[in-house]
C-alpha cells in the first residue's frame, strides 16, 4: 500500500511526468483537471503554448465531439443511445458581436463571421465589425487585422481559412476580392490575398483571375492542404495555400443534366470534408448522391447513393416533413472504421445520423428550445460546422 502511494506522489510531484500525461488526455478533460488543485491549475495554464498544441494534436484524434449550429451546440456522443440536449455555445459571449455565423471549422479553430454580413459583399468598412478566428475549446478569440489601405476599399467575395497543425503552429486567412467589373455591374475579376498568423499581417499575393463560373467563395473547405469552393458550373477553383496557386477541377458530371442554375443550387445540400475526404451532397426528392472527389482533383465519383424514406418508420414526427422533402444535411462524419461513417440531418424537428454503412438511424436530438432558428431546424450545411476539442492557439 505505501508503495502504491509512494508511486502516486511521485508522479503527481514530477511536472515532466504530468506533462506526458496531459499530452494525452482530451482536451476538454484537461481543462477540467485544471479544478483537482492548485499545481494541475498553475501548470495546465503554462503548458498550452504552440508546441504543446501541436505535440497535443498528434497524440489525440480528430474526431469531432459536437455540432455547432448557429450559436448553440450538439454533443455527439456515440457511446450514448438516448437523445441530447442542444445548449447555447459558452463561448458566444466572447465575440463583441451582436449575433455571429461560424463560416468555417479548421482543425480545432473557427472562422467566425457577423451574421449580417454573410449575404452581401462589402469593403472592410462596410462589413465594420470584422472577422474572428476563435478557438472555442480554449475560449481564445481573435479579431482578423484590417486588410491594408491600399486595397481595404475592393469589395470582400470571402474569406477562407487554412490550418493543419501537423503541419505548421500557424495559420493563415486567404481573402478573395473583387477588382474588376463587367457592362453588366457583375465582379469577374478577382485578387487573392493572405494573412498569416506568424506575421500577424496581410500580403497582397497579386493573384489575380476572371471568374465566369457562379463560384461561392462564402463556403470554403479546407482539406490537405488546399482551399476549395465550389460553383454552379462545370468547373470550379481550388487554392494550394503552399504553393500559392489557383487552379481549376471539374465539378460533377452530374451538373450537366442539370439546365437551370436555380435547380442546381437546390440541389446542392453539402459541401465539406471529414478526414481528408471532399465530399458534395445533392438532393432530388428524398434520394441522395454523396459524391468524394478524387485525391488527383480529376473527377468526383458516387461514394454513396441513399433514399431516405426509412427515416419515417423511426421517427414518425419527421414524415410531414419527408413527404415535402425539407431535409437539411448539417455533416459528413468520416471514420477511421468505414462502418462507423455517418450522415447527420436535421427534418422537422428531429435531429439524426444515418449510418452509410449499416444504413442505421440514431436520433440526436430533439429541437426542444428557445430559439425559432433551431426549432424549425431549417439549418443550411454552412450554419453547422463541426466542433474538434483542440489546444490550437489563436
Amino acid at each position: 500500500m505505501s508503495e502504491t502511494i509512494s508511486s502516486a506522489e511521485a508522479v503527481a510531484g514530477s511536472q515532466d511526468i504530468l506533462i506526458q500525461i496531459f499530452l494525452r488526455l482530451p482536451a476538454k478533460s484537461l481543462l477540467k483537471f485544471r479544478c483537482v488543485c492548485k499545481d494541475w491549475l498553475s501548470l495546465i495554464s503554462l503548458i498550452p503554448t504552440r508546441q504543446f498544441a501541436l505535440t497535443h494534436t498528434l497524440l489525440n484524434p480528430q474526431t469531432p465531439v459536437a455540432l455547432l449550429l448557429d450559436d448553440y451546440i450538439l454533443p455527439l456522443n456515440p457511446q450514448r443511445d438516448d437523445p441530447l440536449p442542444i445548449f447555447e455555445a459558452p463561448f458566444a459571449d466572447l465575440l463583441d458581436v451582436p449575433w455571429f455565423k461560424a463560416a468555417q471549422s479548421c482543425n480545432g479553430l473557427l472562422l467566425v463571421s457577423p451574421d449580417f454580413n454573410v449575404e452581401t459583399s462589402g469593403t472592410d468598412t462596410e462589413l465594420g465589425i470584422g472577422d474572428f478566428i476563435c478557438n472555442p475549446t480554449t475560449k481564445e478569440c481573435k479579431k482578423i487585422p484590417p486588410r491594408p489601405k491600399q486595397i481595404e476599399h475592393y469589395p470582400v467575395e470571402g474569406y477562407a481559412l487554412a490550418f493543419d497543425p501537423v503541419k505548421s503552429l500557424h495559420y493563415k486567412v486567404i481573402c478573395v476580392r473583387c477588382v474588376g467589373i463587367d457592362r453588366h455591374r457583375h465582379y469577374l475579376e478577382k485578387e487573392i490575398d493572405i494573412y498569416s498568423s506568424e506575421t500577424d499581417s496581410w500580403r497582397i499575393c497579386n493573384i489575380a483571375f476572371i471568374d465566369e463560373n457562379n463560384m461561392e467563395y462564402r463556403q470554403p473547405v479546407f482539406c490537405n492542404g488546399t482551399i476549395y469552393w465550389y460553383a454552379l458550373s462545370s468547373e470550379a477553383l481550388y487554392f494550394d495555400v503552399e504553393e500559392e496557386s489557383l487552379k481549376s477541377y471539374p465539378m460533377p458530371s452530374y451538373f450537366e443534366n442539370v439546365s437551370r442554375l436555380s435547380d442546381l443550387n437546390s440541389m446542392i445540400k453539402y459541401f465539406n470534408e471529414s478526414r481528408g475526404h471532399l465530399h458534395l451532397i445533392t438532393q432530388k426528392e428524398l434520394k441522395f448522391l454523396v459524391f468524394e472527389l478524387a485525391a488527383d482533383h480529376s473527377e468526383w465519383s458516387v461514394k454513396y447513393n441513399f433514399r431516405l424514406e426509412a427515416a419515417g418508420a423511426m421517427f414518425p414526427e419527421v414524415i410531414d416533413s419527408l413527404e415535402k422533402h425539407l431535409v437539411n444535411v448539417l455533416t459528413v462524419i468520416r471514420e477511421e472504421k468505414e462502418e462507423d461513417s455517418v450522415v447527420v440531418f436535421s427534418v422537422g424537428h428531429v435531429i439524426f445520423s444515418y449510418n452509410l454503412e449499416t444504413k442505421a438511424f440514431k436520433k440526436l436530438s430533439d429541437c426542444d428550445c428557445g430559439s425559432d432558428f433551431l426549432r424549425d431546424c431549417l439549418l443550411p450545411w454552412d450554419y453547422a460546422c463541426q466542433y474538434f476539442a483542440s489546444f490550437a492557439c489563436v
